[in-house]
């Protein structure tokens, strides 16, 4: 509906190259508009999500096609700038704008004192490679050999849960 009654100087933009990116598109040959795909993660320059599943493999060609025929990428780092120039979007038609954080309300965050109470980090992600959770833990790790009443939860299935639960077992006991 608000395609049809403001249909002049419309631009669409899609928060991904999948689902959404097919419906964009659709909508953007359908009613001739400037096509923005927004691209926040690294899914066309690691292989790691693709491998996850059939699934994944079927959209990640979905994605590419739209990529390529986007009229703009937004993306948010260079790094990712670089994985969707591999396959196929050209370099002009790419525009990098990151996800802005505000940091201040971060820094006035008390941080607990040796023997106060514990304190918890939480993570939730998907775990798989990509996500280089054992990076995490190593990083916790050393914040925790200091402040021993932090802990980390990690919420999160996928197929690496198995070497992580490992890992922790391992090494962090």
């Amino acid at each position: 509906k608000i395609i049809k009654s403001e249909n002049k100087g419309l631009i669409l933009t899609t928060q991904d190259p999948f689902a959404a990116g097919v419906v964009g598109w659709l909508l953007s040959v359908f009613f001739k508009l400037h096509l923005v795909v927004q691209e926040h993660g690294d899914v066309f320059g690691e292989p790691y999500w693709r491998q996850e599943s059939l699934g994944n493999q079927l959209w990640y060609r979905v994605g590419v096609l739209i990529l390529r025929r986007a009229d703009i990428v937004r993306v948010v780092a260079q790094r990712v700038a670089e994985s969707v120039q591999t396959v196929g979007v050209k370099p002009e038609k790419i525009t990098q704008l990151p996800v802005a954080i505000d940091l201040a309300q971060f820094t006035d965050v008390p941080r607990p004192e040796k023997n106060d109470e514990t304190f918890t980090y939480i993570t939730v992600a998907r775990l798989v490679s990509q996500k280089n959770l054992s990076l995490l833990l190593q990083a916790f790790y050393t914040a925790w050999v200091e402040q021993p009443q932090l802990r980390l939860r990690i919420v999160g299935r996928g197929e690496e849960e198995v070497k992580l639960k490992s890992m922790i077992a391992d090494h962090y006991r």
